[in-house]
């Protein structure tokens, strides 16, 4: 783990509180919120690995709007759990009738692995969220064909694949999939340019954040 000492912070570790600035979860965040870096403006990466940005700007954005504290973590990770519950019942809706399409919801919201992830700052939340988010999108472009709902599951894969990395092996698998889908309802050439969208959309960020570490820590 790397010593939080060798970053040269320049803020008073004290006045965090009970956030942890070696955190790679909060750690970034705080440093995002008082210098505009994820690193504290030094060499290296805050904690034993790097880890992405949406997350950290998650938390960052809500520490300069409420201040830093605990309680600031946990209304952000409550708040993505909720609507990840709400957008899995929307998906349960269209597979299950009557009040089972609840029954995916409540055996979320009671599952005591995702309750005690709320009282920590960590990504995993972001992370089930945006997953949740893509299958709802991806769905409603199955439905409808419309651009928007594909660019909303481009982007929530890539939200996706900037916390969970592995996941940037699976955008060809949907590219794919999104051929053998709609093979029959869409032209060719529309076909292909929405299968270019998908993967452009959804490799953008992980690019953009590859290159961003390529420069700062080469």
């Amino acid at each position: 783990e790397q010593d939080i000492s060798d970053l040269a912070l320049p803020l008073d570790q004290a006045t965090f509180g009970s956030l942890d600035p070696s955190s790679p979860f909060t750690g970034m965040a705080v440093s995002l919120a008082h210098t505009g870096t994820f690193n504290f403006g030094g060499p290296g990466y805050v904690g034993f690995t790097q880890r992405g940005p949406l997350y950290a700007g998650l938390l960052a954005g809500a520490f300069l709007a409420f201040g830093e504290s605990v309680w600031v973590v946990f209304f952000i990770n409550t708040l993505l759990l909720w609507v990840t519950i709400f957008l899995l019942w929307r998906i349960s809706v269209r597979c299950l009738p009557g009040r089972w399409s609840l029954l995916p919801s409540l055996l979320l919201a009671i599952f005591w692995e995702i309750s005690v992830f709320v009282s920590f700052g960590i990504y995993e939340l972001l992370a089930l969220c945006a997953a949740t988010c893509f299958v709802w999108c991806f769905l409603h472009y199955y439905d409808t064909q419309k651009i928007a709902w594909l660019a909303g599951a481009s982007l929530a894969i890539g939200a996706l694949i900037l916390e969970k990395p592995i996941v940037l092996y699976s955008i060809p698998f949907f590219a794919l999939w999104i051929v053998m889908w709609q093979w029959t309802c869409i032209p060719w050439r529309t076909l292909t340019a929405h299968a270019f969208l998908f993967m452009m959309l959804a490799s953008m960020g992980a690019g953009i954040w590859s290159w961003r570490n390529h420069r700062v820590l080469d």
